[in-house]
């Protein structure tokens, strides 16, 4: 003779299926693109005046100067956004004063930045 589940394990095994499901929904989900975060052209920009100032305006990088830099940009963002989203972010800054090179537009807008948001941290 077969038993019968009571309500309390159905609902129990409904719980673990559910779950079970939205476990496997997250997991393959896509992450979502760093570009969305609200603090990200703001991240960006300011690793951007940090690889000009670093590419183009002599700035010698050492761990003081990374942590001093690290610091004020994290003040700037709030702590925002998170890990995964600030390294494609830094990546994609270092690309494009690489490409633009020191004499474009873009490297000497993050210049200018570097001095008046980056620099005084320095100091």
């Amino acid at each position: 003779m077969m038993k019968t589940l009571s309500p309390v394990s159905w609902a129990a095994l409904a719980f673990i299926v559910l779950a079970s499901g939205a476990l496997v929904a997250t997991l393959i989900s896509p992450p979502p693109d760093p570009s969305e975060h609200p603090m990200a052209p703001r991240f960006k920009g300011l690793h951007q005046a940090f690889e000009a100032a670093k590419r183009c305006g002599g700035l010698e990088m050492t761990p003081a100067v990374a942590n001093r830099i690290g610091a004020a940009i994290d003040e700037a963002v709030q702590g925002a956004p998170g890990t995964g989203s600030r390294l494609v972010l830094i990546s994609d800054a270092r690309a494009e004063i690489a490409a633009a090179g020191c004499d474009s537009d873009i490297a000497r807008k993050a210049l200018v930045q570097f001095e008046a948001e980056l620099k005084p941290a320095l100091e």
